[in-house]
C-alpha cells in the first residue's frame, strides 16, 4: 500500500466535485492536480520548489499518476502554495464529512497545537497550555478514533474560541478545554448537532466545579490526533516553509493525508489507519 496510491485514490474530481465552477479561459492544470501534488509533496516532505520540479522529472510515473501531462514549473508551485490555503481548508471539510459518512462518529474533541517559528517573518506571539510561544496554531477536530474531520490554521495570538466557529461537526458529544467554556460556543453547537462539553473556565466562574469525567476519559484522543499530525506526519518539518498561506497549506496538506489514509483504510478493512510511515513509498 503506497501514499501515492491512496492520495489518488481519494483526492478525487469525484469526492471533490463541490470545488468545482464552470469558467471561460484555459482549463490550467485543475484543482484536483494540484491538491495531490500538495499533499504527495508533503507525504515526501519536499519542500522546495527547485526539489519538487527534480522529482518529478526523475520519476515520469509519478507525474503520470498525479495527473499531470507536462511538468509544472516551480513558479506554478509556488503561486499553488500561496493560493490554495483556503481550497485545502474545504478539501478537509469535503473528506471529513466522507469519513463521517462511512465510520459512526461517537464523540469528536477539538483543540490546538503550536506550530513554533520565531524566524518566520509573519508569526505572532501566543500562548499554549505549554506557555508562551512564536509561530502559528494547528487547529482540528476529530473523532473518537483521532481521525481530523475539521481543521484551521492561525497565527499564535489567535485565541483557541475564534476559529472554533468553524469546527464543529454533528456529533453526540464534542470535547473541549476551558478555552471553548462560552456559552456562544454552546449555542453554535447546538445548531451544528452537537453538545459541547467543556472544562470550566475559571475566569468566568467564582466557584470551581469538579470535571466532567468525559474529559478525564476521553479528552486525550484530540492530543493524540495533534501528535500524529506534528510528529509523525509533518515530523516538525513546518519551519521549512514561510509565510502564513503557505504555512497553513503545508500543514492542511498533511491534514489530508492523514484523512485520505484513514478514507482508503476504512474503505478496504472498516477500520482507519494513521500511521503514515508505514504507507510511504
Amino acid at each position: 500500500m503506497q501514499a501515492l496510491e491512496i492520495i489518488v485514490g481519494v483526492v478525487n474530481k469525484r469526492f471533490l466535485q463541490s470545488l468545482y465552477k464552470k469558467r471561460k479561459g484555459r482549463k490550467g492544470y485543475g484543482k484536483v492536480r494540484i491538491i495531490r501534488l500538495l499533499v504527495f509533496l508533503q507525504a515526501e516532505k519536499i519542500t522546495e520548489n527547485k526539489k519538487a520540479v527534480r522529482f518529478l522529472k526523475k520519476y515520469p510515473k509519478i507525474k503520470k499518476k498525479l495527473g499531470f501531462r507536462e511538468i509544472p514549473n516551480r513558479r506554478s508551485i509556488r503561486r499553488w502554495k500561496r493560493d490554495y490555503a483556503l481550497i485545502l481548508e474545504q478539501v478537509v471539510t469535503i473528506l471529513g464529512d466522507k469519513y463521517s459518512q462511512m465510520k459512526k462518529i461517537n464523540y469528536t474533541a477539538i483543540d490546538s497545537a503550536p506550530l513554533q517559528d520565531s524566524k518566520d517573518p509573519e508569526a505572532r506571539s501566543g500562548k499554549s497550555s505549554r506557555g508562551w510561544f512564536k509561530g502559528f496554531k494547528l487547529h482540528i477536530n476529530c473523532d473518537d478514533l483521532a481521525v481530523p474531520l475539521r481543521a484551521k490554521v492561525t497565527t499564535g495570538n489567535v485565541h483557541d474560541s475564534k476559529p472554533a466557529e468553524e469546527l464543529f461537526v454533528e456529533s453526540p458529544v464534542t470535547l473541549a478545554d476551558a478555552a471553548y467554556d462560552s456559552k456562544k460556543l454552546r449555542e453554535i453547537a447546538t445548531e451544528k448537532k452537537t453538545h459541547l462539553i467543556a472544562d470550566e473556565n475559571l475566569r468566568r466562574s467564582c466557584k470551581k466545579k469538579e470535571r466532567p469525567l468525559i474529559l478525564k476519559k476521553l479528552r486525550y484522543i484530540v492530543e493524540q490526533s495533534l501528535s500524529l499530525l506534528k510528529d509523525q506526519t509533518m515530523k516538525h518539518t513546518w519551519h521549512r516553509v514561510k509565510g502564513f498561506a503557505q504555512k497553513t497549506t503545508y500543514a492542511l496538506s498533511a491534514v489530508i493525508l492523514v484523512q485520505a489514509l484513514a478514507i482508503y483504510t476504512v474503505a478496504k478493512t472498516g477500520f482507519p489507519e494513521l500511521k503514515i510511515d508505514e504507507v510511504m513509498l
